[in-house]
């Protein structure tokens, strides 16, 4: 699970039980964290939200970087 706000950094809250299949989740969830954290960094509030496609899209890039 990643979350966060518009002034604060993204934080990942996930169990982490040492399995190929935790590191997958983390990946994902670090995709999620990224791209909230440049578009909020570069793009004033009221352009910094982003539809559930696109946030897919960056996370399930960042698990075939994994790969």
């Amino acid at each position: 699970y990643s979350w966060g706000t518009f002034d604060t950094h993204p934080y990942v809250l996930m169990n982490y039980d040492n399995k190929l299949d935790d590191v997958f989740t983390l990946a994902h969830e670090l995709g999620h964290s990224l791209h909230s954290y440049y578009s909020n960094k570069n793009q004033p509030f009221i352009y910094s939200q982003y539809t559930i496609f696109l946030a897919e899209v960056a996370s399930t890039v960042n698990e075939s970087l994994l790969i």
